[in-house]
């Protein structure tokens, strides 16, 4: 898969555009072919190292639009096909506040682009 990424923190210079691993997708997931995406302030921030908590290399961007590509077993509101927005926020959904419809308080909440892999790629 073709992919923007980096290797180490610093100025745009460390952006680096080439194949990357394939992400696995898990039971619960969905592989979204992104047909669009778009840079934010975090794109910048985990970029430069801040607060940078995310592996390295790293594929980086939170914001996408696309076609579901695969979905994993436990997956059944989507199917291949399906056009999607990506919501880059990652939730538990058992925590008390996931329980009550607040996921942007999770125990657990992780972000796409800043936590884990990003969609700045195919």
């Amino acid at each position: 898969m073709k992919a923007v990424f980096y290797e180490e923190h610093g100025s745009t210079d460390v952006l680096e555009y080439g194949e990357f691993p394939d992400p696995e997708v898990g039971d619960e997931e969905v592989l979204v072919e992104v047909r669009a995406g778009g840079l934010n302030h975090l794109d910048v921030w985990t970029r430069k190292g801040m607060p940078s908590p995310e592996e390295l290399p790293h594929v980086q961007g939170s914001d996408a639009a696309g076609v579901v590509d695969e979905v994993g077993a436990d997956v059944s509101r989507f199917e291949p096909g399906d056009r999607v927005v990506v919501d880059p926020g990652l939730y538990c959904g058992n925590c008390e506040f996931c329980r009550h419809g607040e996921q942007s308080l999770c125990v657990d909440y992780r972000m796409m682009g800043e936590h884990v892999r990003g969609v700045h790629s195919e």
